[in-house]
């Protein structure tokens, strides 16, 4: 009897010793996930796993392994407690543009497509019925109504048609924008959100304005001030959902800070623009995860960017 109390006093000392030596099961401070213990960065009482290290942690040899040389591919993205990546003139708050390049966007817009491309066809899906419900109201009022006015008042009837049904298209796409960048921020998102771009009705309207009369005259100057404004004016809806800014103080705010990356986002747009027509060519399958990673990775570049302050709230 003693030899089997000793042998088991020796069992019991055994576990607790491997008890003390393995690490505790930890979660990630950012995106609440299990944090393997043998990648993780500790920093001011937190943890955080290889995807969720924030841009600006000061990364040394021994971390390279988690954020391969250096850099992570999802820095600075896991929700709200990661999101004060740059103020709303695009400056970082350690003096650095958000840190990413034309490959680690791609993979960020893949890793956070994953769970919304339901909610953006969903979405997309009613953007068009309804779109399709104006266009068969054109044709009705081009048969039965339109025959019967003056010339004049015949195309000013037309062309408001034609206006409403291209700022309904551009409200429905800031709403799937929203979704994209809801998901990418760790926020509540639903197809539903595709009818949010009407709460904020006036502001669209004169953003789509501005934004329309900002391209016009960038492309008369030469062409290329328009492509630069383009590329510049891609973060201006999510800066009016998140931030609240009025529509002109969105556009410059986002052309501020893409201005910093301007080649980064340009070559990005391209290839993810290239990515997208290859994945039409077996019968347009491809689309089904290109066209919500194409929204997601503007979603992505926003977090990157523009980020959220730690008292704001994300968009719903």
């Amino acid at each position: 009897a003693s030899f089997l109390d000793d042998n088991l006093d020796e069992q019991l000392e055994q576990e607790e010793d491997e008890s003390a030596e393995s690490p505790s099961v930890q979660k990630c401070s950012a995106c609440d996930q299990y944090v393997d213990p043998e990648n993780k960065y500790e920093s001011n009482g937190n943890v955080y796993c290889s995807k969720c290290i924030p841009a600006d942690a000061e990364i040394t040899e021994d971390d390279e392994e988690l954020t391969g040389d250096g850099e992570s591919a999802f820095p600075g993205l896991a929700g709200p407690a990661q999101r004060n990546i740059a103020d709303i003139d695009g400056e970082n708050d350690t003096g650095a543009v958000g840190r990413f390049t034309i490959s680690t966007l791609i993979k960020d817009a893949w890793h956070y497509s994953k769970g919304v491309k339901g909610a953006i066809w969903a979405a997309i899906a009613v953007m068009y019925i309804v779109i399709f419900g104006l266009a068969f109201a054109v044709v009705f009022l081009n048969m039965k109504v339109l025959p019967g006015l003056e010339p004049i008042q015949a195309k000013i009837v037309d062309g408001g048609i034609q206006t409403l049904i291209s700022l309904f298209s551009f409200i429905f796409s800031a709403g799937i924008l929203m979704i994209a960048v809801n998901k990418v921020g760790h926020q509540y998102f639903s197809w539903k959100m595709v009818f949010s771009g009407f709460k904020r009705f006036g502001s669209m309207i004169v953003l789509a304005i501005l934004q329309t009369l900002m391209l016009i005259i960038g492309f008369c100057l030469f062409i290329l001030p328009g492509i630069y404004l383009s590329v510049g004016y891609i973060l201006a809806i999510p800066l009016i959902f998140v931030k609240g800014l009025s529509p002109w103080q969105a556009l410059e705010a986002s052309r501020k800070a893409v201005h910093k990356r301007w080649w980064t986002v340009f070559f990005a747009l391209i290839v993810m623009g290239i990515i997208v027509s290859i994945s039409t060519i077996p019968l347009g399958l491809g689309l089904i995860w290109t066209v919500p990673m194409f929204t997601v990775m503007i979603g992505v570049l926003f977090y990157h960017l523009c980020g959220v302050d730690e008292e704001e709230e994300a968009f719903e």
